[in-house]
């Protein structure tokens, strides 16, 4: 073996060596980091324990019910209580202005309308409605129809219909928000309203998507932190929760 041979075996003898040292020195370390984290959680366990006794912090009354998926039981329910400045949640109009403002880019707010009524799962001749708000605004009649679609198909002329009775309402087109509600803020299908309308009536500002993950729950995000109640709020965290696995 010539004296370069026997240069390039020592050098990678000692680079095996430098890197058995190297993984050794490394595992001790690790085990030393892990014995101290370990002793550390044994210590502080009964502290741990205490705050998720106190926090429950995976407990989700909308989970065990296993309603998370279901529109018609929890989310269009939950919308229309929020929105009504009359509900139970005692925080008047907060919701609803912070919808309006944020969710739906309205320069007004619930003080500025007259006669607001709320409509839940409205039967009408054109088929069940998820969700209107009907008001005045500066002598005109205003309606805002949301379709709240939850992992379900679009039925036959579903959106046509709607804005088919939003037309014999208002006065203009120009008086009617719809709004089609989803996880993602995807478009209806051409089976709901054919793709022109929908264009037709997107470019004039009447139809507009919304998501619960892009719209919904920075709304919700931003009211929570101004709502009074502990109870309220409570409720509308475990409901973020909630969207969040849509």
């Amino acid at each position: 073996m010539t004296m370069t041979a026997n240069h390039i075996a020592s050098f990678f003898q000692e680079v095996r060596s430098f890197n058995a040292l190297y993984w050794r020195t490394k595992i001790e370390n690790e085990q030393e980091m892990f014995q101290k984290f370990k002793v550390d959680y044994e210590n502080r366990k009964p502290e741990f324990e205490a705050l998720r006794k106190q926090e429950a912090p995976f407990f989700n009354l909308f989970e065990i019910l296993n309603i998370r998926h279901l529109e018609e039981t929890l989310h269009t329910p939950m919308l229309h209580h929020l929105l009504d400045p009359k509900g139970s949640h005692e925080q008047g109009a907060l919701y609803l202005n912070a919808f309006l403002k944020e969710v739906l880019g309205l320069s007004y707010t619930y003080e500025d309308i007259e006669h607001l009524v709320l409509h839940e799962e409205l039967l009408t001749l054109y088929g069940r409605i998820d969700l209107i708000l009907s008001y005045i605004h500066r002598g005109r009649k205003k309606l805002i129809i949301i379709e709240n679609k939850i992992y379900a198909g679009d039925q036959l002329d579903q959106l046509q219909r709607y804005f088919n009775y939003a037309r014999m309402i208002v006065t203009s087109e120009q008086d009617l928000l719809l709004i089609y509600l989803t996880p993602t803020g995807s478009q209806a299908s051409t089976q709901s309203m054919k793709i022109a309308e929908q264009e037709r009536l997107r470019s004039l500002g009447v139809l507009s998507e919304k998501s619960y993950q892009e719209d919904v729950i920075p709304w919700l995000s931003q009211t929570i932190e101004m709502t009074s109640s502990e109870k309220v709020k409570q409720s509308i965290f475990q409901y973020l929760m909630t969207l969040q696995s849509l």
